[in-house]
């Protein structure tokens, strides 16, 4: 308990332990949202993945059912990747209710951050902003990359299903999600 209160007293916008109250089938279909998109925006899915991790723990919604969000000073942020209704109003309102508009918007916005400084880990910085706080969560999602938390958890849950007779979660359709937002790619 004591670890998680420093944890989130030194960076409280680290939402990767709230994975931890996520069900094994939600983050599954989290890893295969954030693959899919990677892949379709010409981003390293592991940058994405990382980011999200960092960003909400890969979930868009609170326990409670409300969208995941954040107040700043500057607006709030929204849902899995936690984009600014100030800085991003065109993602807006798709993503606050579909995580799909939610990290396909992110990720178009990695890519071409991308394409503006030429290095990855600079257009992580500039995805979360100019300041020091962008310098520390980028530096955190570069740490999530290399270790990629969510990978032991995923392992463990598909060989639980594939022991009890079900498919791996990789090889399961994302049918929870809608395609409604694919105007939104590049």
């Amino acid at each position: 308990m004591m670890q998680t209160l420093l944890r989130r007293f030194h960076d409280e916008r680290d939402r990767a332990a709230d994975a931890a109250s996520s069900t094994d089938e939600s983050l599954a279909t989290y890893d295969r949202l954030l693959a899919e998109e990677a892949e379709l925006c010409a981003v390293p899915t592991d940058l994405l993945r990382a980011t999200c991790w960092y960003a909400s723990g890969w979930r868009q919604y609170e326990p409670s059912g409300r969208v995941l969000s954040t107040p700043t000073s500057h607006g709030t942020n929204w849902g899995c990747m936690q984009l600014s209704d100030n800085w991003h109003p065109d993602a807006f309102p798709a993503a606050m209710s579909d995580p799909r508009a939610n990290v396909r918007y992110a990720a178009n916005l990695l890519h071409w951050l991308h394409e503006q400084t030429g290095s990855w880990e600079r257009a992580t910085v500039a995805f979360f902003g100019h300041d020091a706080r962008a310098e520390h969560a980028a530096r955190r999602v570069q740490r999530y990359r290399g270790e990629r938390p969510w990978a032991e958890r995923l392992a463990t849950s598909r060989d639980e299903q594939v022991h009890a007779g079900e498919p791996a979660a990789a090889d399961a359709g994302l049918g929870e999600f809608d395609d409604l937002y694919s105007d939104l790619a590049l």
